[in-house]
């Protein structure tokens, strides 16, 4: 009885050791009311799994007299808020925010709020994942060739994070002429390391979801619930959205 319960202990520390804990960096403002709403609703699932799963909003503001600011459940940065340069700053000084915790993540995921994530399954799939140099996303083509990874959701393991903010001065010299998903993906380029293909299931539409609700794949992790037409984002896809997360985290 002594021995079972022996190795039943060393099964669960092997178990434990194997444990992987993600830092997911969430795009964010307050300046529409769809993201407003799509805030409530990530918060309502976003902190259920602390072991495994850390996440913030990331959101910019000048006028702070420090680079970033931690606050609750949002890291704030000393920047400009708007597509660009600001998605990818808000995206650098955040990782910068979370350098003194080094060795802490073993993952950091930048995602944005459309974005909808069954976090178990998640798990589930970074085993599948090199520990280190990985880039991995949804990627996006230009002429049949895969030009870099969508920025809806970008994992990257902690050396890579870690090696672009050690960098933060050549990468913000050149901030200013490409998008984020861009740059993460030129970077990575330049650095040899190959993107990793990541499967998401697009819901562009309420239409759309009443083809699939019932269909989504069981290996499904990643959902993107952004409606193509603007004017329905605050009304349809929040609806989604909310769908969403009533069934995957009753």
């Amino acid at each position: 009885m002594h021995l079972f319960l022996l190795l039943l202990c060393l099964f669960c520390s092997s178990l434990h050791a194997h444990d992987k804990k993600v830092l997911v960096l969430i795009i964010a403002s307050d300046n529409q009311p769809v993201y407003l709403e799509l805030q409530k609703l990530w918060r309502s699932y976003m902190h259920l799994d602390r072991k495994h799963i850390e996440a913030y909003f990331i959101k910019g503001d000048p006028s702070l007299s420090s680079d970033y600011a931690i606050r609750g459940d949002t890291i704030w940065s000393k920047t400009v808020e708007n597509m660009v340069p600001g998605i990818f700053n808000k995206t650098l000084i955040s990782m910068e925010a979370m350098a003194d915790r080094k060795g802490e993540f073993d993952y950091v995921i930048r995602t944005n709020l459309s974005s909808f994530y069954i976090f178990p399954r998640l798990l589930q799939f970074l085993k599948t994942l090199p520990t280190e140099r990985c880039y991995c996303s949804y990627p996006l083509y230009a002429d049949d060739i895969c030009v870099y990874g969508s920025g809806a959701g970008i994992i990257m393991s902690s050396d890579v994070a870690e090696k672009m903010v050690r960098l933060k001065k050549l990468l913000f010299h050149v901030n200013h002429m490409v998008a984020d998903d861009t740059l993460i993906g030129l970077y990575c380029v330049m650095a040899g390391i190959d993107l990793i293909p990541s499967p998401r299931l697009d819901i562009p539409s309420l239409e759309a979801w009443t083809m699939v609700k019932d269909n989504i794949p069981n290996d499904t992790f990643h959902i993107r619930a952004k409606n193509l037409d603007e004017r329905l984002r605050a009304t349809d896809e929040a609806y989604v959205y909310s769908q969403l997360v009533k069934m995957f985290y009753r």
